[in-house]
């Protein structure tokens, strides 16, 4: 029996590096959504119901690090997965990682492959 495709939703308000994500992770079998717009994250996450947050630091109004401690604090949604992936510094601090409850973090541009990996990991302990 084959299982469903895992769920990503990609929270990143630069449109044009998700849709280049969006290809890649789309290729690779994985259904993927993309949000522009913080503040439908919570509501987005409830509909889609996802595997996987990749999570841009650096939104409009909000840090990323919020939208992620929001996410591990609400009981319906602390099972999903949060990596962000962001060229911000912030996340060469794995204190701050820590702090704001992410299970992973990448920053970018990094290396297809890595992401690839680091995102099949995250995918292996949420299933």
């Amino acid at each position: 029996m084959l299982l469903p495709p895992s769920k990503i939703l990609i929270v990143d308000n630069r449109v044009g590096a998700s849709y280049a994500l969006n290809t890649v992770l789309s290729q690779c079998g994985y259904q993927v959504s993309l949000l522009a717009n913080p503040d439908k994250m919570i509501e987005a996450l409830m509909q889609l119901g996802p595997d996987l947050v990749l999570l841009e630091e650096e939104l409009p109004g909000i840090c990323g690090g919020q939208l992620c401690r929001k996410i591990k604090s609400e009981q319906c949604l602390r099972h999903i997965r949060v990596m962000m992936y962001s060229r911000s510094m912030r996340l060469h601090d794995p204190d701050y990682v820590q702090a704001i409850g992410a299970d992973a973090a990448l920053r970018k541009p990094c290396p297809a492959r890595e992401l690839l990996a680091a995102i099949e990991q995250q995918l292996a302990v949420a299933h």
